[in-house]
C-alpha cells in the first residue's frame, strides 16, 4: 500500500508491507530463526541469527544424547532451551518489524531466497541430529574429577563408537565398560598395553621397568566442581612420547595407589589409570570394578570437550545458571 504526503510542494511516497507479508516473515523466523530476516532482505542479520540457533541446537543435542544423564544435565539443557526459545521469539518479532520497513515486492536472486536458505537450515538441523545421535556418536558427562587436570567434573564430550578390531595407542583417553560394572561407562587413560609390566613406586610410574619422565608443573587449584581441588601437578612423558599432566595430592606417597605390586597386562587387555592419581579407582585396584580392561569393552576415545559446566552453586540458585558454563573449555582439545 502507498501513502502520499505533501512537503514543500513535493509528494513523498512511503511503502508499507502488507500484514500478510509481515506475518509470514514472523512465522518463518519463529520456525526457522533467521529465515524471516532473509525474507525481509536483512541478509547478514538473518545468517547471524541462524548460526546462533544452530549452535544452541548443537549444544542441546550433545547434552540430550548423553549416555549417562544425571541431575547435572538439567542445568545446561534448561539454559540451552531457554536461549533457543528467546532466539525464536526475538527472531519472529524482529522479522515482522524488518518486513514492515522494507520493500520486499521485488524478487531477490535465487541464492538469497528465504525458501532456499530455509531448506539449507533444515538440512543443517538434520545433519546435526544425525551426526550426534546414537548409534554413530554418544555424548558423555564426566561426574567426577578422577581425570583432573585433563578432564573436569561437568565436562561433556562426544565419542565415536569403537568398532571391533580398532587399536589404540598408549596415552589415549578411552571410554570403556569396567568388568566389575559393565552397565556403567568409565573414562581413563591407557597406560599399559598387552604384555607390559606396570608398577607405581613412591608415586613414580614404571612401564616395563622404566620410569616415566616427570617434570614439576606447579600447584594446581580448581574449585569449579563445587569442592576445592588442590594438589601438585606434573607433566608426565610416556614411552611413546605422549606428554600429559597428572595430579598428585599431598601426603599420599605411602598409600597403596602410589606403591603397587608389579602388574603384567594379560593378552587382549589394557591397563587404565586416571590422571588424578590419588583420586581414581583404576586398574591399580585389582579388586575394584576396573582391573584389567578387555579390549572388546572399549567404547571409544575422547578427543574434544564439546561443552562444560561447573558446580560452584546448587541447581536451586537458578540465577547463576547462565554463568555456570565454562566458556574456555568449549570445544577444547584433549591430550
Amino acid at each position: 500500500m502507498i501513502d502520499g504526503a505533501s512537503q514543500n510542494g513535493l509528494t513523498l511516497v512511503k511503502t508499507r508491507t502488507p500484514w500478510a507479508a509481515r506475518i509470514l516473515a514472523a512465522l518463518l523466523s519463529f520456525c526457522l530463526p533467521g529465515v524471516g530476516q532473509i525474507y525481509a532482505r536483512e541478509y547478514r542479520l538473518g545468517v547471524a541469527i541462524g548460526l546462533i540457533a544452530l549452535f544452541l541446537n548443537l549444544i542441546a543435542g550433545i547434552i540430550i544424547n548423553s549416555s549417562n544423564p544425571s541431575t547435572f544435565t538439567v542445568l545446561p539443557v534448561f539454559v540451552s532451551f531457554l536461549m533457543l526459545i528467546v532466539i525464536h521469539f526475538f527472531a519472529a518479532v524482529d522479522a515482522s518489524i524488518k518486513a514492515a520497513t522494507r520493500d520486499i515486492r521485488a524478487a531477490p536472486p535465487w541464492y538469497r531466497s528465504a525458501w532456499v536458505l530455509g531448506i539449507l537450515y533444515v538440512l543443517c538441523l538434520a545433519l546435526l541430529h544425525g551426526a550426534f545421535s546414537p548409534p554413530h556418536w554418544r555424548t558423555y558427562l564426566l561426574p567426577s574429577d578422577s581425570n583432573a587436570p585433563t578432564l573436569l567434573a561437568g565436562d561433556y564430550f562426544i565419542s565415536a563408537n569403537s568398532k571391533n578390531g580398532m587399536t589404540f595407542k598408549r596415552g589415549d583417553i578411552l571410554i570403556f565398560r569396567p568388568p566389575g560394572a559393565p552397565s556403567e561407562a568409565f573414562v581413563q587413560r591407557l597406560i599399559g598395553l598387552p604384555g607390559d609390566t606396570i608398577q607405581v613406586t613412591a608415586g613414580q610410574l614404571l612401564i616395563n621397568g622404566q620410569p616415566a619422565a616427570e617434570a614439576d608443573a606447579g600447584t594446581y587449584v580448581d574449585d569449579s566442581s563445587g569442592e576445592a581441588l588442590q594438589g601438585q601437578a606434573f607433566t608426565e612423558t610416556l614411552p611413546n612420547g605422549i606428554i600429559h599432566r597428572i595430579l598428585r595430592l599431598p601426603d599420599t606417597d605411602d598409600d597403596f595407589a602410589n606403591n603397587t605390586p608389579l602388574y603384567t597386562v594379560p593378552s587382549g587387555h589394557y591397563f587404565m589409570m586416571g590422571d588424578n592419581r590419588d583420586n581414581s579407582e583404576d586398574s591399580r585396584f585389582s579388586d575394584g570394578p576396573v582391573g584389567y580392561v578387555p579390549i572388546n569393552d572399549i567404547i571409544g576415545q575422547v578427543d574434544i570437550v564439546e561443552f562444560s559446566i561447573d558446580f560452584k552453586h546448587p541447581a536451586s540458585k537458578f540465577w547463576y545458571w547462565p554463568t555456570e558454563i565454562r566458556w574456555n573449555r568449549l570445544f577444547k582439545s584433549v591430550s
